[in-house]
């Protein structure tokens, strides 16, 4: 199993199976694939976009697309009364599309969703599927796209990548050399799924930066239920279907002959509007419809069906959303899921652990306010198991957050000639303080979440600059109006260079933590959570 696929199964390994029903409930992810069987596979599902960009398809029947949003920007500036894109597979077929408008909120993302003209002239190509995953450090990943460089062909170019860490907004950052012709071009993870869509390049283009599919969820709100998944909530309603053909239907497949993860994500959000065919569908919610989509990888598609939930399944999803929702950035709703969890008490070990874990997380969250005026740039977080001498056992939760302090003054004056002031002495200063502090907290014995203080650390970098002495234009120093333009840069530059050293700092620092927690009085054995991965790579700046 690939790292971001356990990272988004974190939780929901303790989900209660009945044990005369796990062949059910189990058994529905289609597996790691090489990326050579991804790209011929999908090459030509990945299309250009005239000659601005890549878009990739998502849904054969309907003929949706998904690319970047200055993409098709850039095709409207070439003022091409016929908008299409190109097969860039012999023969090379072009085909018309159309720009569907995204929903209220998806306005500010860097993403458009397209549709064929006609919707099922890419009837016979087998689309990509999508999944809600957010990948580790040291992920491999899998880029496709068609990048525009020196004068040579513009061809499709699909290679490996690694995941590098996250940029403001939980934007996904990858090693991969990208170009310009790339954005919209689709990212994908080792099972075979996309899970980001090409947003630019940058670092002399060395890296590319993709938004995340599960940050921009909303808008599959315009794609319609499919005929499968009708025909499919037909036999549900009707119970024409058992249990054995239902597993074997949501079964995914190497070649997909089951409906996608993006069909069954838009069937379920149709549910809310259908009381009726809620009812008919809620035996099958703890099983096997929750296995299926967390081994799928779109725990989300639940959320509609979460009343139908006992109460430690419900706390599980939440939990596992809320550690999606942290890992993209959006720390206000990771923490509403979190408490929710928390005020929703259970007697079961499964159900017991999650309220741990929600607690942790609270936590974690929680201290971030005592940052002040530091702004966070990036996090990590390692769960851990902590064994004592008395025999009993504590969770723990690490925290990594890098953060840069700006602190910006202005000395001088102005030029005042009626107060004998003849000259602008005005002089911007500013440091830059920047530091990766590690937070330590566990769960005491009455189920409090408290810091270890004596753990904790701060791994820290200085930065300072200031204004011209003198700017001979005009023959003053420079003021912090004039000097904002290099103040900017050299935020840019501390955000960039604590990024660049995250990785490694928290790589070296992962093992020591474990060494340092191990020292502390009564601690017998220190391992990794056994439910949870190497770690969470969040960006909530």
């Amino acid at each position: 199993m690939s790292p971001a696929r356990v990272l988004f199964a974190m939780l929901v390994l303790v989900l209660a199976v009945p044990t005369d029903s796990k062949d059910l409930c189990t058994g529905f992810g289609s597996g790691p694939t090489s990326f050579t069987s991804m790209h011929q596979e999908f090459k030509r599902a990945v299309v250009r976009v005239g000659d601005v960009g890549t878009a990739y398809l998502i849904d054969s029947e309907n003929g949706y697309l998904l690319t970047a949003g200055h993409v098709v920007e850039g095709l409207a500036a070439e003022d091409n009364a016929d908008p299409h894109i190109i097969m860039g597979e012999s023969p090379f077929s072009e085909f018309s599309f159309k720009v569907i408008k995204p929903p209220t909120g998806v306005y500010e993302t860097d993403v458009a969703l397209l549709q064929l003209v006609p919707p099922d002239a890419m009837r016979n190509v087998r689309a990509l599927d999508i999944a809600f995953a957010v990948p580790v450090y040291e992920t491999r990943l899998f880029a496709m796209g068609y990048p525009h460089y020196d004068d040579s062909k513009v061809i499709l170019r699909a290679g490996e990548a690694k995941f590098a860490g996250s940029s403001p907004g939980g934007i996904v950052e990858v090693d991969h050399v990208t170009y310009p012709g790339d954005s919209g071009g689709a990212l994908l993870d080792g099972d075979g799924d996309a899970i980001a869509v090409c947003d630019e390049q940058f670092a002399n283009n060395l890296k590319g930066r993709y938004i995340p599919i599960v940050s921009i969820a909303d808008i599959f709100s315009q794609i319609p239920v499919s005929k499968r998944m009708q025909k499919l909530q037909s036999d549900i309603v009707t119970g024409n279907i058992n249990l054995d053909a239902l597993k074997t239907t949501l079964t995914k497949t190497s070649q997909q002959q089951g409906p996608s993860n993006l069909e069954l994500f838009v069937w379920t959000q149709s549910l809310r509007s259908s009381p009726e065919v809620l009812a008919k569908v809620a035996p099958l919610v703890k099983c096997p419809l929750l296995h299926a989509f967390n081994e799928r990888n779109i725990a989300e598609a639940i959320l509609p069906l979460r009343d139908r939930l006992d109460g430690d399944d419900a706390n599980t999803v939440q939990m596992t959303i809320a550690q999606r929702e942290y890992s993209i950035g959006n720390n206000k709703s990771a923490e509403q899921l979190a408490a929710a969890s928390i005020s929703n008490p259970s007697s079961s070990t499964a159900g017991e652990f999650v309220r741990r874990r929600a607690t942790l997380l609270k936590a974690a969250i929680d201290d971030q306010k005592t940052l002040g005026g530091a702004q966070t740039v990036l996090q990590d977080t390692q769960p851990l198991y902590v064994q004592l001498d008395s025999g009993r056992t504590d969770d723990y939760y690490v925290q990594w957050v890098a953060t840069i302090d700006p602190l910006k003054s202005e000395t001088g004056h102005p030029s005042e000639p009626l107060n004998g002031w003849l000259t602008d002495t005005r002089q911007c200063k500013w440091t830059i303080g920047s530091q990766i502090v590690r937070t330590v907290f566990y769960i005491d014995e009455d189920g409090k979440a408290l810091k270890q203080n004596s753990v904790a650390a701060v791994y820290s970098a200085g930065f300072s600059n200031e204004g011209s002495d003198f700017v001979f234009t005009n023959f003053r120093p420079e003021n912090c109006g004039d000097a904002e333009a290099k103040y900017q840069s050299d935020l840019k530059n501390a955000r960039s260079h604590i990024r660049e050293i995250f990785p490694t700092v928290i790589a070296a620092d992962r093992a020591k933590v474990a060494a340092d927690i191990a020292k502390l009085p009564h601690v017998k054995r220190v391992e990794a959570s056994p439910a949870g991965p190497t770690g969470l790579t969040m960006s909530v700046y």
